[in-house]
């Protein structure tokens, strides 16, 4: 069974011990439950030895351009290069994680993802990263989640688009990759990154100084302000292992929000249809050329 198929049955057993461990419980649904946990175990077993297989998240990092030809890249850039990528992969799972920005990465995050430089490679300058793809009870890898987002925040096509996906890597890691590509545009170096996963799907992306250039104005045109956290109970109307919930309130209709996967456990013990009650972190995120506002809602702690 393919990792892909192996995610799917870990939702599916996921879903089916909730029903069976549902109040009223009884004796055969503790020993359905059981039996479904021991049968979930065993999958998470199996995608974990495919990971093992898959044995790190290689991606290449590909620059082009006079100053980053044939591996000969002046160390001042190259630093400043590494240091934006690192930061913006690093804070990106910090907000995937703990939906929080931090000054400082928690060390637990560094351990989680081990995010390494393991070789530089000759014709136009290729730099070679690696994180570990470890997996949690629910069959995700927080790298392998980490560089889906990245990459699809990447393949937005305007300051609006942007502003819809921007929670999935955060307004901090944003900031990173302007950073990147303000190094990247004065030295004239185009950029590609690149990435299998597990399944052996391969993601890529490229642009040329000019391209990253109009990336620099796309987030620039992007604010973020916090905003008072707030309790909120409501009924879940849908949630999913993405990280995804929405919740109907009396007071403020339905909330569409995301929650953190330190939360994953939690959030596994409800189900739709579910009364749920927790304290949400709130922004502002704002196009500035439009003058557009949207609020994100964030879970930070579930109620008990």
């Amino acid at each position: 069974m393919n990792s892909e198929s192996l995610r799917a049955k870990i939702t599916t057993l996921t879903d089916l011990i909730k029903s069976a461990e549902h109040p009223p419980r009884t004796l055969s649904s503790q020993l359905l439950a059981n039996s479904l946990k021991a049968q979930r175990e065993d999958a998470l077993k199996e995608l974990q030895i495919a990971f093992e297989v898959h044995s790190k998240e290689v991606i290449e990092v590909h620059l082009s351009g006079k100053r980053a030809g044939y591996s000969n890249i002046p160390l001042r850039i190259f630093g400043q290069v590494s240091s934006a990528i690192l930061n913006g992969i690093m804070t990106a799972s910090t907000r995937i994680y703990s939906g929080r920005d931090y000054r400082k990465i928690p060390q637990k995050i560094e351990e989680l993802m081990n995010l390494r430089l393991v070789s530089l490679t000759g014709g136009s300058t290729k730099v070679y990263l690696t994180a570990d793809p470890s997996v949690d009870m629910f069959g995700n890898s927080l790298s392998e989640t980490t560089l889906k987002n990245i990459f699809k925040t990447l393949e937005t096509n305007s300051t609006e688009e942007l502003v819809d996906t921007f929670e999935e890597i955060g307004i901090k890691s944003l900031k990173q990759f302007h950073s990147l590509f303000s190094v990247l545009t004065t030295n004239k170096i185009d950029l590609g990154l690149s990435w299998t996963n597990v399944e052996m799907k391969q993601f890529a992306w490229h642009a040329s100084v000019d391209e990253l250039k109009t990336w620099k104005k796309r987030i620039e045109q992007i604010s973020s302000q916090q905003l008072p956290s707030e309790n909120i109970s409501g009924v879940i109307s849908l949630m999913s292992l993405s990280g995804r919930l929405e919740i109907n309130t009396e007071e403020n209709g339905k909330i569409r929000a995301t929650y953190p996967s330190k939360l994953f456990e939690g959030i596994n013990k409800y189900s739709i249809g579910d009364q749920i009650s927790g304290s949400f972190d709130r922004y502002n995120i704002i196009d500035l050329a439009k003058g557009i506002v949207k609020i994100q809602y964030q879970l930070s702690k579930i109620s008990e």
